[in-house]
């Protein structure tokens, strides 16, 4: 993918938050998305209003192509929303800034399956193994489909255990949110309170 270019004409990015998107486009593709995706988003993320695909292809250096391609799989793990404005006819893009939501649908809709898919392959591998083995008399027959057997139940239970967490996760997050939103309308130290409660009960 096209790197962020350091444009001063074209786009109003500076060193660091080149440094913050290029770290992004790193870390969605290490999510098994594309690199431009975690730039784009990123951009979305720093403006504090909508911008449409012009803008962002002017921002980023990437190209129309690779915006669009970019734009669409970000909509589709539903981490920016489409937007339409009353006095504009094109469509504008706002990144979701809930970064807990953003980081578990990369998970939930792409990093997730590279696990499955190779599990599932492993499966079927370990289906026919069984098969071919059934006319061989020999002793190590049993344990390479042992071995394999673990393999494959170690690989789904990571992927329960990371559900589980997931899960489990979302629901501390909004009780934290909630509880974050009372302590600032009592106008006190929101962090401070959270540092005494969590010494308190460890």
């Amino acid at each position: 993918m096209g790197k962020i270019q350091d444009n001063k004409i074209n786009n109003s990015l500076n060193e660091p938050e080149i440094l913050f998107l290029n770290a992004l486009g790193i870390f969605f593709s290490r999510g098994g998305l594309k690199n431009s995706s975690g730039k784009i988003w990123g951009v979305l993320y720093l403006s504090n209003k909508p911008l449409d695909a012009h803008t962002l292809v002017k921002e980023t250096g990437l190209s129309t192509g690779a915006v669009s391609l970019a734009l669409a799989e970000l909509l589709d793990i539903e981490i920016i929303e489409k937007v339409a404005l009353s006095d504009e006819r094109r469509f504008f893009y706002v990144a979701k800034d809930e970064l807990w939501q953003v980081a578990r649908n990369i998970f939930m809709k792409k990093s997730r399956s590279y696990i499955l898919e190779p599990l599932k392959v492993a499966r079927d591998a370990q289906m026919k193994m069984a098969e071919a083995f059934k006319n061989i008399d020999s002793p190590l027959k049993n344990e390479k489909l042992d071995r394999v057997s673990h393999l494959i139940e170690s690989g789904e239970f990571a992927v329960e255990f990371l559900d589980a967490v997931v899960r489990r996760t979302k629901i501390e997050m909004k009780a934290a949110k909630k509880w974050l939103s009372v302590s600032e309308k009592l106008a006190g130290d929101s962090i401070n309170r959270i540092r005494k409660r969590i010494k308190s009960s460890s």
